[in-house]
């Protein structure tokens, strides 16, 4: 029993090992990318639009091919339809028995009034039926199916490129929701560097300071700008916290497994050479473009296909038909078959097809019009985007040298607080104008980064 008892906390203290032990997933910025093209729900809905919609073309075509159906059926009277008939069978006998006579001379006595006059009950149905019916059809010609082909073909690639489209949404979600949090992982590492250096620095003036060579005011500064330092890297890391949440929901990932981000801002910056963001705009490459595109082939279609309302139809049928009709004495075979063909076509709507089709061309006008201002605004947007993408650049080279000379201005005072010549409020001070420094830096890279990531999005990759 004690073993039994031990074996059940071993296994116990496997387990919770095991779930404390479980690894956060690291993912760079493509890795967050790929995920949530394979994962994200609505991706998922578009892809089976273009699925159907592929079907609904399979489903036009097979419209007019071949149509074969059979019908077999078997019906019994258990008790059979009659009809009131004149009696014209009465007369007949009564004149054919009225001049026989016996073998003795003697006449045949018949009945008084039997010369008709009377009805009978008959009946015309047999009692069992049985019918197997071969039915074939098929469309020989018809504009309007010929036009709902191209349509339904068209409303296909429509849908292919709303998914592209989608795909590019997406895509843009899951940057701007990495490239924020990029951004304070990368303050975390500042601040665990700052931290760092400040902690080695309190030990070497505290060990001073049992010395008696610098003040208490020395120390309690120091300590200050770490505590400073540690509750500002604890406030960082809840905001980190809060948008890894964001970013799995725009990438689908579950909430309760740990995730972190793997990328390095440094070296996303130099990842897109800066001539393919000066590349010309090829508004046909632009997925709201080929959205329109297609749109507006399916509005000419549209046109198409009321202009052929009144084309003429034409189908060809054929059917055999093979039966059996059974009276209660014998079985009887009933064969039968026929081919046809079968023409219609409108002669007067009373104005209706013309109506239409001036719908539909207004229709097609108003999409081209939104079309000319989509464009126009993608071709402003990319403008303004590589505007914003050259401030931040400069920028980025303007606070990297602010950096170089706050670096510089701290590691003097601190080689001058050494040397006893320089006073912790000097040195205080250079701390502060560095982290403002490292600050005003990553910002910068960052506003870079999200400048890039417009420009590609301006130019739809």
């Amino acid at each position: 029993m004690f073993k039994l008892r031990l074996c059940a906390l071993f296994v116990l203290a496997l387990l919770v090992v095991c779930s404390h032990a479980q690894t956060a997933e690291k993912m760079s910025l493509n890795d967050a990318i790929s995920y949530a093209l394979s994962h994200v729900n609505s991706l998922k809905v578009s892809q089976l639009s273009v699925k159907d919609a592929s079907l609904a073309y399979d489903e036009n075509h097979a419209t007019a091919l071949p149509q074969v159906g059979a019908d077999f059926n078997v019906q019994y009277f258990y008790k059979t339809p009659t009809q009131l008939i004149p009696d014209f069978i009465s007369p007949a006998v009564y004149g054919a028995l009225k001049n026989v006579t016996y073998s003795n001379g003697k006449a045949l006595e018949l009945p008084l009034n039997q010369g008709g006059g009377g009805y009978f009950q008959s009946s015309f149905v047999q009692p069992l039926t049985t019918n197997l019916v071969l039915s074939v059809n098929e469309l020989l010609f018809s504009g309007s199916y010929t036009v709902a082909l191209k349509a339904a073909k068209a409303n296909e690639q429509y849908v292919q490129a709303q998914l592209a489209s989608k795909q590019l949404e997406v895509k843009n979600s899951v940057i701007d929701a990495y490239l924020p949090s990029l951004l304070l992982v990368e303050n975390i590492r500042t601040l665990d560097q700052n931290i760092d250096n400040l902690q080695k620095t309190l030990r070497d003036v505290k060990a001073t300071f049992n010395a008696g060579l610098v003040e208490q005011l020395d120390v309690d500064r120091l300590q200050l700008s770490l505590s400073n330092l540690q509750t500002e890297r604890e406030n960082v890391d809840r905001q980190r916290g809060t948008l890894i949440n964001v970013l799995k929901l725009t990438i689908n990932y579950p909430y309760e497994q740990p995730l972190e981000i793997s990328d390095d801002i440094n070296k996303l910056l130099t990842a897109t050479p800066e001539a393919s963001l000066m590349a010309d705009l090829d508004l046909a490459s632009r997925p709201e473009i080929v959205v329109f595109n297609n749109l507006l082939r399916l509005n000419e279609i549209n046109v198409e296909l009321q202009r052929s309302a009144n084309l003429p139809t034409i189908a060809a049928f054929g059917n055999y038909q093979y039966g059996y009709t059974r009276s209660f004495s014998s079985l009887t075979a009933v064969p039968q078959g026929l081919v046809g063909l079968k023409a219609s076509i409108t002669l007067w709507d009373s104005g209706l097809r013309k109506v239409k089709i001036e719908r539909a061309q207004l229709q097609l006008q108003q999409i081209q019009y939104q079309k000319a201002d989509v464009e126009r605004g993608l071709s402003l947007q990319v403008l303004n985007a590589r505007i914003n993408y050259q401030n931040a650049k400069r920028r980025v080279a303007s606070q990297d040298k602010n950096l170089e000379l706050a670096q510089r201005i701290y590691n003097t005072t601190q080689t001058k607080y050494k040397n006893g010549v320089g006073s912790s409020l000097e040195v205080t001070t250079a701390e502060q104008a560095l982290y403002t420094s490292q600050a005003n830096l990553r910002q910068a890279q960052y506003d870079l980064l999200a400048s890039e990531a417009a420009i590609q999005k301006a130019l739809g990759r």
